[in-house]
């Protein structure tokens, strides 16, 4: 997991949830959820009116730590997609990265395969955003930066009296 929670712009959004509405249209799913691995949902799109999304996305990261987890104790580094299968809906997740899952809830619509490929596009595209996001944010890092925070405490100590 990453350390500092990444700041991602309007444009990043606008981007991940095209690439979800892509994902939804091209494999006829019905949801599509990008999840980071704290259990949060960073976007979603399509008919999700009548899920408990933050749930959800929660149960979903923590399915994949367990399953972090089964991975090594058989010898694997990790398990990157986890299909549920259900009666009416199928749950598709697969780590985009180290850090976002991408989840495609589905039905008899459509079929496995096609979730499986239109999915792994949208994780590689997903993917390479992050990356982005994280060099841009290695890029702005600076030594003022990083020392204003003890400077506004020391002022604002000094202010007051500390």
């Amino acid at each position: 997991m990453s350390q500092a929670p990444l700041v991602f712009t309007k444009e990043d959004n606008d981007i991940f949830v095209q690439v979800l509405l892509e994902l939804l249209r091209k494999s006829e799913s019905r949801c599509v959820l990008l999840v980071d691995q704290s259990g949060r949902c960073v976007a979603r799109v399509g008919s999700s009116a009548q899920l408990d999304v933050d749930a959800l996305a929660a149960l979903i990261a923590g399915s994949f730590a367990s399953t972090r987890a089964m991975a090594s104790l058989v010898g694997e580094t990790e398990f990157s997609v986890l299909f549920h299968q259900g009666q009416h809906d199928n749950i598709h997740n697969v780590l985009a990265d180290n850090d976002r899952i991408l989840s495609v809830i589905f039905d008899r619509r459509t079929t496995v395969g096609m979730v499986r490929l239109y999915t792994k596009q949208a994780a590689e595209k997903i993917a390479a955003r992050f990356r982005e996001i994280e060099a841009r944010e290695v890029a702005s890092e600076s030594p003022l930066r990083d020392s204003m925070p003890e400077e506004t405490g020391a002022r604002i100590d000094q202010i007051f009296g500390a």
